[in-house]
């Protein structure tokens, strides 16, 4: 099995944990493949040469590519890596990683098959670098991740494809990073998200929020860009009343502007507009959810 990540092992060496980290990159070939019965791992993503032995640990880096791997057991490592044609699936298992490298697909991956889908559990990822695929990619493709009733936390997202930069055409509807929220999903970014300038005006950060038996997802991020957050939320059951918060900014400042997209069951709303939602009559609004009596944070209110 071959890769072609020339950017990828420059960019896990930023997470390593020690000097003796080592990096490991699955060589099985079935797919799906369950993590604990992967017996093939290589030291480099160039070639075959050298196969190691035993398993990645915490001070590890470790990248799967070139189809899916199922995480079944608890995990903690440096960095993981999801390298080309790659995805992750993650239920119920512990995860735990201070980096996390996405390549990004030249083509949009498949939102029914993300590349990184946690369910049932909680995950502390560090921080999230998406990087380029190969060499002067010319197209940012769509990074799908799905969290279903699951809590992760990033350290920060940076989007900076590095030598594909001067290559890359302008971003359409398909291109940027969309994250699907489920049920009792919490996404916290604790130091915000951070773009190369090239992207300022183009870049897509969409956050799907899918309420299910009655619990609606939420986004924490420290100052989030309006310019290009789009927050698309969908109810289906009537909602009891009171307030569910969307989108809880940890900065200190109010919002700015209005988000790129703000979508209710499908259509565009703005805040203090009144609609109805599964019945019952609703109203976006812009209050505290947290502890610093800042009104930045975008809160449903059921009616």
């Amino acid at each position: 099995m071959k890769y072609k990540l020339p950017v990828l092992a420059a960019s896990a060496a930023l997470f390593c944990s020690s000097a003796s980290a080592m990096l490991f990159v699955c060589g099985e070939p079935k797919s799906p493949r369950n993590y604990s019965e992967i017996k093939i791992w290589y030291n480099s993503v160039y070639n075959q040469d050298t196969r190691l032995k035993g398993t990645p640990s915490r001070r590890d880096d470790v990248i799967f590519g070139g189809g899916e791997t199922v995480i079944d057991t608890d995990l903690e490592v440096a960095t993981l890596i999801i390298g080309q044609a790659g995805t992750v699936k993650i239920d119920k298992q512990r995860i735990a990683a201070k980096g996390l490298i996405i390549t990004a697909p030249q083509r949009p991956s498949s939102p029914s098959s993300p590349l990184l889908e946690i369910k049932n559990t909680s995950a502390n990822l560090g921080g999230f670098v998406i990087n380029e695929s190969v060499r002067r990619q010319d197209k940012l493709g769509r990074i799908n991740i799905s969290l279903d009733n699951a809590n992760v936390v990033f350290k920060e997202i940076n989007l900076g494809m590095g030598g594909a930069s001067a290559d890359l055409k302008p971003f359409d509807k398909s291109s940027g990073l969309f994250i699907k929220l489920k049920g009792a999903s919490t996404l916290t970014i604790s130091n915000g998200f951070f773009l190369d300038e090239m992207f300022k005006g183009d870049a897509r950060l969409q956050f799907e929020l899918i309420e299910s038996d009655g619990k609606v997802p939420c986004v924490l991020i420290t100052k989030p860009d309006p310019s290009f957050v789009m927050l698309d939320i969908t109810v289906k059951t009537p909602l009891k009343k009171g307030r569910y918060t969307l989108l809880q900014d940890m900065g200190r400042n109010p919002l700015k502007d209005e988000l790129r997209s703000l979508k209710v069951n499908g259509s565009e709303r703005k805040i203090d507009e009144t609609f109805n939602i599964a019945g019952k009559d609703a109203r976006l609004i812009l209050d505290y959810a947290g502890k610093d009596n800042k009104k930045n944070d975008i809160i449903l209110e059921v009616l």
